[in-house]
C-alpha cells in the first residue's frame, strides 16, 4: 500500500530515505481521518513508524520508534491524536508498541506531575472541609474567638478553592457545548452533552451543593448583618 511504500527505510551510498516527516507534514490530521475512515489501515501506519535493527548484540537488538509527530503538533504544541485513538477504542489500537511508548512519554514527562499536583490540591481541599466544617466545630460547648476564625478561614479556603474551580470548569465546557450546538434534548429542554459525562454530571452537582452551602453559610449571614464572626 501507499503507507507501507511511505513508511519503508531505504538508503543509497549518501542518504536515507523515509516518508514519516513528509506524511506527517502534508498530512497533519492523518491518524484523525485514518481512524474515521479506514481504521484497518491504523496497524499499516503504527508498524511503519518503528524501525528494528537485524543484528543483535548480547541477546538484544536496537529499535527505533518515530513518535514525535504524534506527541506534537507541526506549530509544537500538544498533538490530538492520542485523543483520537482514544475516541477510536480499538483496544488493538492502544496496546500497539507505538502507541504505548508515546502514551508513556506523555504521562511521565507531562501528565503525571499536573496529575499529582490536582489530587493532592484536591486532598488539601478534603482536610480543609472536614476542619472547617466538623473537627472545629462544637456543639455541647460555645466556640472561642480563635476557633471560630479558624472556622472561617477554612469555609473561605473551601470556597475559594473548590467552587471557583468548578464553577470555571462547567462554564467551559457549557459554553463549548453552546457554541458547538453539542446537547441533546430531554421533554424538550436542551441539555450540553458534557453533562452525559458521569464525572462532569457529579461535579456540576457538587458545585450546586456548594453554591447552597455558601448561600445558607452562617458566617456570611452574620457579616451581613454588621453582627461580626464571634456574635
Amino acid at each position: 500500500t501507499i503507507l507501507e511504500d511511505l513508511l519503508t527505510i531505504r538508503a543509497d551510498r549518501d542518504v536515507y530515505y523515509y516518508g514519516c516527516e513528509n506524511l506527517f507534514t502534508r498530512h497533519p490530521e492523518v491518524i484523525k481521518r485514518i481512524c474515521l475512515s479506514a481504521p484497518s489501515l491504523l496497524p499499516t501506519l503504527l508498524d511503519g513508524l518503528v524501525w528494528r535493527s537485524r543484528q543483535t548484540k548480547e541477546g538484544m537488538r536496537r529499535v527505533n520508534y518515530y513518535v514525535k509527530h504524534l506527541i506534537q503538533d507541526l506549530d509544537g504544541n500538544f498533538s490530538p491524536n492520542l485523543d483520537c485513538l482514544v475516541t477510536h477504542g480499538d483496544p488493538n489500537t492502544i496496546r500497539h508498541p507505538t502507541v504505548v511508548l508515546f502514551a508513556d512519554i506523555l504521562w511521565h514527562k507531562v501528565a503525571s506531575f499536573k496529575f499529582i499536583v490536582s489530587k493532592l490540591f484536591s486532598v488539601f481541599i478534603l482536610i480543609v472541609f472536614i476542619f472547617g466544617q466538623a473537627a472545629l466545630l462544637r456543639h455541647t460547648t460555645k466556640q472561642t474567638p480563635e476557633e471560630e476564625y479558624a472556622m472561617f478561614s477554612c469555609r473561605v479556603i473551601n470556597y475559594v478553592g473548590s467552587l471557583s474551580k468548578l464553577v470555571f470548569s462547567q462554564l467551559r465546557k457549557f459554553f463549548t457545548d453552546l457554541r458547538n450546538r453539542d446537547y441533546r434534548w430531554i421533554c424538550g429542554i436542551p441539555v450540553p452533552a458534557y453533562l452525559f459525562n458521569l464525572q462532569d454530571a457529579a461535579s456540576c452537582c457538587l458545585m450546586w451543593l456548594l453554591v447552597i452551602m455558601a448561600m445558607q453559610e452562617p458566617f456570611f449571614w452574620c457579616l451581613s448583618d454588621g453582627q461580626g464572626l464571634t456574635q
